[in-house]
């Protein structure tokens, strides 16, 4: 699965594109600060996918679980990516490499 992109209404960042798990365990840190099971879920599982140890998958539902349980809208629907648009999403994570793939 490659993550589709969408945009979110965040309280303190207001429209924000999500393009893969880092930047949702960011945009969960840093909007829904306030614990809860489904915010706690998303945070695990996009930890997960970015570490490698998780599936993209997994933490794509976890975070559009947790964006509806928090109340946060959907600014734009989550869209296809065409191959020849992406080939591959890549990310620098603490120096690593990451592909957003599963």
């Amino acid at each position: 699965m490659i993550w589709k992109p969408f945009t979110i209404r965040l309280p303190m960042a207001g429209r924000q594109t999500i393009h893969g798990p880092y930047a949702a365990l960011m945009a969960l840190m840093t909007d829904c600060p306030k614990p809860s099971p489904k915010r706690d879920a998303a945070m695990s599982a996009c930890d997960a996918a970015i570490d490698g140890s998780g599936s993209v998958k997994r933490a794509y539902s976890a975070f559009l679980a947790a964006v509806e349980f928090e109340g946060l809208t959907l600014a734009s629907e989550p869209t296809v990516l065409r191959k020849r648009q992406v080939a591959r999403d890549l990310r620098v994570v603490g120096g690593t490499q990451h592909t957003w793939t599963a």
